[in-house]
């Protein structure tokens, strides 16, 4: 299943079991009514967005319910990336070479 695919699907599941309609879903998720529209009609995507809109199903999604058969968790699973605006490690150097690498 592609990525709009399972994000349609995740919509559509999700609108059917809590009563939203899919537009109030992708302004609770996103702040703009018309992600999934866009994407039926063949729009795309970013990464992010595609990541983050599967994290917030996958945090608000109904216990009682399955997860819709064919869409991946992929990632979800995972914790949680770690957060890139902390400062670089001080312990690291830049321009060290890995044993047995050749130098640039």
């Amino acid at each position: 299943m592609d990525y709009r695919t399972q994000l349609i699907t995740l919509a559509r599941e999700y609108s059917r079991l809590v009563g939203l309609s899919e537009a109030r879903i992708s302004t609770l998720i996103v702040n703009q009514g018309g992600l999934f529209g866009r994407l039926r009609a063949g729009k795309t995507c970013t990464v992010d967005t595609f990541l983050a809109v599967k994290r917030w199903f996958a945090d608000h999604w109904p216990d009682q319910h399955p997860w819709p058969p064919g869409v991946d968790r992929w990632g979800l699973d995972d914790p949680a990336p770690p957060d890139l605006s902390d400062p670089p490690d001080p312990t690291c150097k830049p321009g060290l070479q890995v044993e047995g690498s050749a130098a640039a």
